[in-house]
């Protein structure tokens, strides 16, 4: 049984770290919505054309290479923002990139996902969701290619560096260039998604990188 045991844990951490990289590539545009690569072909996609690099969190310099566990991390920032954490940096000319892990609760759960932004450091190039448990047809339509598909080309700041990327109730964006619509019914799950980068992509969190000069 012991060994039954130790095969599955494999099998199973080999299954979450493959789930891992195809979502990265797919937020970071390496591949397409529906591609779904072999363990090998995910871990040389990754491997070839994406960075793990350690920033430090109150300077948002690069420390050097680093290693994206996020079950540590999310365990990490329950107790605070650690002095440094991993980014990935997307080295593909043409898809140059930086992804990052976020979360933060939705209306039944807590939602789990990445955010790729443009080497400029503000303009979306894509978010999506890996786990969640909203409600179905309502709150989960955060997987929906409506939802997704609007956030390509969305600044976090404005010319001022004002942050001002939100999610507005459906039929409420005033700001297109950095508002998303709501999803229709689930109001509290798209409110908490505009919540939840706003944090992240504040100054004591993923903040002061964006406004270093670290590339």
């Amino acid at each position: 049984m012991s060994t039954t045991a130790v095969l599955l844990k494999d099998k199973q951490e080999a299954n979450i770290k493959l789930d891992t990289q195809i979502q990265i590539l797919r937020v970071a545009g390496l591949i397409g919505a529906t591609e779904k690569p072999s363990v090998d072909e995910a871990d040389k996609l990754y491997t070839e054309n994406i960075e793990e690099l350690s920033v430090d969190t109150a300077s948002g310099n690069i420390l050097g290479p680093g290693k994206l566990n996020s079950k540590l991390f999310i365990k990490a920032v329950k107790e605070g923002m650690p002095e440094n954490y991993t980014m990935l940096k997307v080295t593909t000319p043409g898809k140059e990139s930086y992804v990052f892990l976020v979360w933060g609760g939705g209306l039944w759960s807590t939602m789990y996902g990445y955010i790729a932004l443009e080497p400029d450091k503000n303009t979306v190039k894509g978010l999506t969701f890996y786990t969640h448990g909203e409600t179905p047809g309502l709150g989960g339509e955060i997987d929906s290619d409506y939802f997704k598909d609007q956030w390509p080309g969305k600044k976090l700041f404005d010319a001022d560096g004002v942050m001002q990327i939100d999610v507005m109730k459906k039929g409420k964006v005033k700001l297109a260039e950095h508002q998303v619509d709501g999803i229709s019914g689930a109001t509290i799950t798209s409110v908490a998604v505009g919540e939840l980068l706003q944090k992240w992509f504040n100054g004591s969190h993923y903040g002061k990188f964006l406004t270093s000069e670290a590339e």
